[in-house]
């Protein structure tokens, strides 16, 4: 933000277009990354898991001013039920203003501080149980409503489960000829779902993560893996690992985005659409859905057209004015569906003009060369060959008009191994299952999957901002002491697989990726936390799974249990686990050999 003001002002100032760049060191200085938060929560459950209340107070480290720090607490607040049914929820978040940098949007803004907490607490109290923490997360899922239908009676609930078992004949009946009488806005009210505790409703053909988190954990041979490691642990003393496994919902909602299509004399084809390609595989996405849409004006049996016709040009506002933003995993959605419309409006102007030939290239050339007379070298007024797509954020057409808002759906399987004496980590597999609907571009989206989880590992394990106590200036302003993840934080067995399921919300059937990955990378902190507990358990000489005192209230935690705060580098693993304790049993050791 100080940044885009400082170039705005002297562009107002001299008339003209002002480029200010920042060097990386000099960009690490002004912003202080993504914002820093404590949290501390009490909870309240039973003796299976199920988890009835939480009440959490989260601190952020805003710095001197708010900037874009405030977006994280909104965010977290939205959306901090994760994927979980709580009946009882309740979160405080302030700022508190310090004299550091100010912190700005960083992938996954405040999703990924929701799924920190509560898998923080998920995994607590699966700790203090002696419960497996898979057990204790599944058992607090939203309930699976595939089989259900929604009740009339149930419809203006806000709160909890929205659906019960389905009604009989007649009364399905009666709701099916309610359901086409009422108006569009009321339809969604309709259709069987659940809504969470925080109010988001989240329809039962996008609602995978029942299906999901079983395959995920058949695949990744979760349960025998899990036996592996309790083992490994009681035969190493100084190696110690953990596995966890750890759920995703990230809400999506495309913004409302513009495009332009031409097709040019030669056949070619540009386009230019209002979003940012920052390398998510915006522009391939957008040629795919571009070369889709006009090649309906062909035959159905010499379809597609070549890649190769079209060109996508830079991000331009006065070609494409009120271009909308790139955020939130969701621009290529957005901007593909105006890309579509624009192709829509063209195909529709072109249909009587098509001249049919043997291949679908030649049929589309002499369709655009009929258009242009020799003697006069202008298009017909009836046939333009330019046209505007706007995506107004629905897909669809009168009662059938819907916005595009679902839930994105995913789990990953991480194992970690620890050193415990050095603190030194190895991140050993991860397993993701992630349900992409059906991928606008699956080579791309693996990526996005992969390279989110990566970038999250960095949040994880290594990305440390470290300040000067009494001046608050930033002391990791460059690569020497801020530590972007290499490749030995690259799990060694690295394994995504896509769900196979259509989104009947989406755009094309597809769902977002990139962030999503990002938040699935909390698992590699939780399965360090895991490890750190299994040393801590050790050295302490505690038995894990101590019982609750007093009934389902928790008196002490006797679990030894031990929480691990992001990033998790090698010297704060080494302090978690406590260098006094390692002194006296390395001395113990020695003594008894």
């Amino acid at each position: 933000m100080p940044v885009a003001a400082a170039a705005a002002l002297a562009a107002a100032h001299f008339g003209r277009p002002v480029c200010y760049t920042l060097n990386r060191n000099d960009d690490l200085l002004m912003n202080h990354g993504r914002c820093l938060g404590r949290v501390e929560y009490d909870v309240g459950f039973d003796d299976t898991g199920k988890v009835h209340a939480i009440k959490a107070k989260v601190i952020f480290r805003a710095g001197a001013y708010a900037d874009l720090s405030m977006n994280d607490g909104g965010t977290l607040v939205a959306a901090i039920d994760s994927a979980y049914d709580l009946s009882g929820l309740s979160v405080d978040v302030k700022y508190a203003r310090c004299n550091i940098p100010p912190h700005t949007i960083v992938r996954a803004p405040g999703f990924l501080q929701g799924v920190m907490v509560l898998e923080q607490v998920m995994e607590h109290v699966a700790a203090v149980l002696g419960m497996d923490s898979a057990a204790v997360k599944a058992a607090n899922f939203l309930p699976d409503v595939s089989t259900t239908t929604c009740s009339t009676t149930n419809i203006s609930s806000n709160m909890g489960r929205l659906c019960v078992a389905s009604p009989a004949a007649a009364d399905l009946k009666q709701q099916q000829h309610q359901q086409k009488h009422v108006d569009p806005e009321q339809q969604q009210k309709w259709q069987p779902g659940v809504t969470t505790v925080l109010g988001r409703f989240i329809s039962s053909d996008t609602y995978t993560l029942p299906l999901l988190w079983q395959q995920l954990l058949s695949s990744s041979q979760y349960n025998d893996r899990l036996a592996a490691v309790q083992q490994y642990n009681c035969d190493h003393a100084w190696s110690k690992k953990g596995i966890v496994v750890t759920p995703v919902r990230f809400d999506c909602a495309p913004a409302a985005v513009s495009a332009a299509v031409s097709i040019y004399a030669d056949g070619s084809v540009l386009v230019t659409h209002g979003g940012i390609e920052m390398g998510q595989g915006l522009t391939t996405k957008v040629k795919q859905v571009a070369v889709a849409a006009l090649s309906q004006l062909l035959p159905e049996e010499q379809r597609p057209l070549p890649l190769e016709l079209v060109r996508v040009a830079a991000s331009s506002s006065d070609v494409v004015p009120n271009g909308g933003p790139t955020w939130s995993s969701t621009g290529s959605e957005g901007n593909c569906q105006a890309v579509m419309n624009a192709g829509a409006k063209l195909v529709k102007q072109l249909k009587s003009f098509v001249k049919v030939h043997g291949d679908g290239l030649s049929t589309w050339k002499a369709t655009i060369a009929a258009l242009y007379p020799d003697t006069v070298g202008f298009v017909p007024s009836n046939a333009m060959l330019s046209a505007y797509g706007y995506f107004d954020g629905n897909i669809g057409r009168g009662r059938s008009k819907q916005p595009v808002q679902y839930s994105a759906f995913g789990a990953a399987v991480t194992e970690v191994e620890l050193d415990v004496l050095t603190g030194e980590r190895r991140v050993l597999s991860t397993h993701i299952k992630y349900d992409c609907g059906y991928p606008l571009n699956p080579a791309i989206d693996l990526g996005q999957i992969e390279g989110g989880f990566v970038m999250g590992l960095g949040a994880m394990l290594s990305e440390e901002v470290t300040t000067h106590e009494e001046t608050g200036d930033t002391l990791s302003a460059s690569t020497w002491k801020y530590k972007i993840p290499t490749m030995d934080l690259i799990p060694q067995q690295f394994t995504v697989e896509f769900g196979d399921w259509p989104n009947p919300r989406g755009i094309m059937s597809s769902k977002a990726s990139g962030e999503p990955a990002v938040m699935a990378s909390t698992s590699a902190l939780m399965a360090l936390q895991q490890a750190v507990t299994a040393a801590v358990q050790e050295l302490q000489g505690l038995q894990p799974g101590a019982k609750c005192a007093e009934g389902s209230q928790v008196v002490g935690d006797t679990s030894g249990f031990s929480v691990l705060t992001a990033p998790a580098t090698p010297p704060k693993l080494k302090g978690t686990v406590g260098a006094f304790r390692l002194a006296d049993a390395l001395e113990a050791a020695l003594l008894g050999c």
